[in-house]
């Protein structure tokens, strides 16, 4: 079941018989390897069977030791953070594309985006040039003023959230 759906452009039509024995998610998306896991969920990398575009399926596990309550609350907590999410435009913001609920969880079909992991630049022989860095900077902090103007997040004040 999807809870909202983003419109976005065509790709090339997939063809049918690549990867045609890998997972289906709802019955659109073709999951291929996993490339990033977490705690509470994994990200693979998948294609959109109408759209023919790469994409990028985060799904999300459900805690197993939850009442009804608990459950209940926990997957609307998803649900409105995907919907927020979606409502995000901006190059630098990853787009959320679909969020569904599957056995066991919750997912989002979000853009697939090439990079690649920073954390080795935070060795002191390998550090980033300083211009490179304040541009990296300055659009991180772009996207998180869009999101604030949108109201979509509250800054923090004291380690304590405030609105």
């Amino acid at each position: 079941m999807a809870w909202f759906s983003r419109k976005r452009g065509a790709g090339a039509a997939p063809d049918a018989a690549d990867g045609a024995s890998r997972p289906l998610l709802a019955g659109r998306y073709r999951l291929g390897h996993r490339i990033g896991a977490g705690s509470a969920a994994e990200v693979h990398e998948a294609v959109d069977l109408r759209t023919g575009n790469p994409v990028a399926i985060k799904v999300i596990r459900l805690p197993v030791d939850l009442s009804d309550t608990e459950r209940r609350e926990w997957l609307a907590r998803l649900k409105r953070e995907a919907e927020l999410a979606r409502r995000l435009e901006h190059p630098d913001i990853v787009a959320v594309y679909e969020a569904g609920l599957q056995p066991g969880g919750a997912w989002l079909a979000m853009e697939r985006v090439r990079g690649l992991d920073l954390s080795r630049y935070t060795q002191r022989h390998l550090l980033l040039p300083e211009p490179l860095v304040l541009q990296i900077g300055a659009r991180v902090g772009a996207a998180l003023a869009h999101a604030r103007r949108l109201k979509m997040i509250v800054w923090c004040n004291s380690w304590r959230f405030s609105e």
